[in-house]
């Protein structure tokens, strides 16, 4: 659990598993795949109007983020933790961080928007319907322009939601 949605669970309730090589791998592909299916859901659930994009953040978003996570970290626990411990549940909430983001990101950077890796497949795709012929280099242009239009779109959305999280009274 981050701890950015609420509270770390206290030293009691936390429950520690060990896992070996394989079904360490079996965890993190489950882990993985959770993160892609929530991305996914909160995207479609975008576009359905069943959500706002309140939630997408940029730089600043990610930096205060990561410094609830860090806060809540080595607040964590009870007040005899050693400094040992508390750097180690440090350590790991920002690993945890670390692979949600990096999963969000490469599902992001699989979506077949022309300027990202999927908007490269998808154009492969369309290549190897038409036989092997490539669409014409005017019309990759345009695709490219609008996928340069879309990415910094939502990069300018993401750093609005960023500074209207930090200054809640600019609107």
């Amino acid at each position: 659990m981050l701890g950015v949605s609420g509270p770390l669970p206290l030293q009691s309730e936390r429950v520690i598993e060990r896992f070996g090589p394989l079904e360490a791998l079996g965890q993190g592909g489950a882990n993985t795949w959770g993160i892609i299916a929530q991305t996914g859901e909160y995207i479609g659930a975008i576009f359905s109007g069943r959500e706002s994009g309140d939630q997408i953040a940029g730089p600043l978003g990610i930096i205060n983020v990561s410094g609830q996570v860090a806060s809540s970290a080595l607040s964590a626990g009870p007040d005899d933790t050693t400094i040992g411990d508390r750097l180690g549940m440090l350590a790991l909430s920002l690993l945890n961080l670390a692979a949600v983001l990096s999963v969000a990101v490469g599902f992001v950077n699989l979506l077949p928007i022309p300027i990202l890796d999927g908007g490269h497949l998808l154009f492969y795709g369309i290549e190897a319907l038409r036989g092997g012929k490539p669409l014409p280099p005017s019309a990759q242009e345009w695709a490219y322009r609008a996928g340069f239009a879309v990415m910094a779109s939502l990069f300018l959305f993401a750093t609005w939601n960023d500074i209207t999280r930090l200054f809640p009274g600019v609107q």
